[in-house]
């Protein structure tokens, strides 16, 4: 079973130096690209964008303030701006891409040996983390 550590307990363990120098790395990531700035770019409203997704207006702006963190969510967001969202999860077996194909579609998986591509209508990072599903509930009600 996988302990759940918050990075919040992990930094307050660290000396102030290295906590101000993790608030000046966080705050300029903050400052990247954000879905809301390439949504303004691509010249697309939060409505109109709902529309192309399925998504209510509300929830475009939950992903973008940052309040939405559900792949399957952002994924929706992504596609909607003609994109395509993808991680890699680095495990200890190798590394493990993970695409979202796009609304309703669900995702796709090429595992580190053998490329091969497995297909998922459910978010596949629970199950590469040894996560179950009554695991991800108890963690979802907290």
């Amino acid at each position: 079973m996988i302990k759940t550590v918050r990075f919040e307990d992990v930094l307050a363990g660290e000396s102030a130096e290295m906590q101000q120098q993790v608030a000046i790395l966080a705050e300029e990531l903050r400052k990247e690209i954000t879905l809301r700035k390439l949504r303004e770019g691509l010249g697309e409203t939060q409505t109109g964008l709902a529309k192309k997704t399925g998504l209510t207006q509300a929830q475009v702006s939950r992903v973008e303030a940052g309040a939405d963190h559900k792949i399957s969510t952002i994924g929706k967001v992504v596609s909607g701006l003609g994109g395509r969202l993808r991680m890699v999860a680095e495990m200890p077996d190798g590394n493990y891409s993970i695409a979202f194909k796009g609304k309703g579609r669900g995702f796709e998986i090429r595992g580190p040996q053998d490329g091969v591509v497995r297909e998922s209508k459910v978010s596949p990072l629970p199950s590469l983390l040894g996560k179950t599903s009554s695991s991800r509930r108890k963690a979802d009600s907290r």
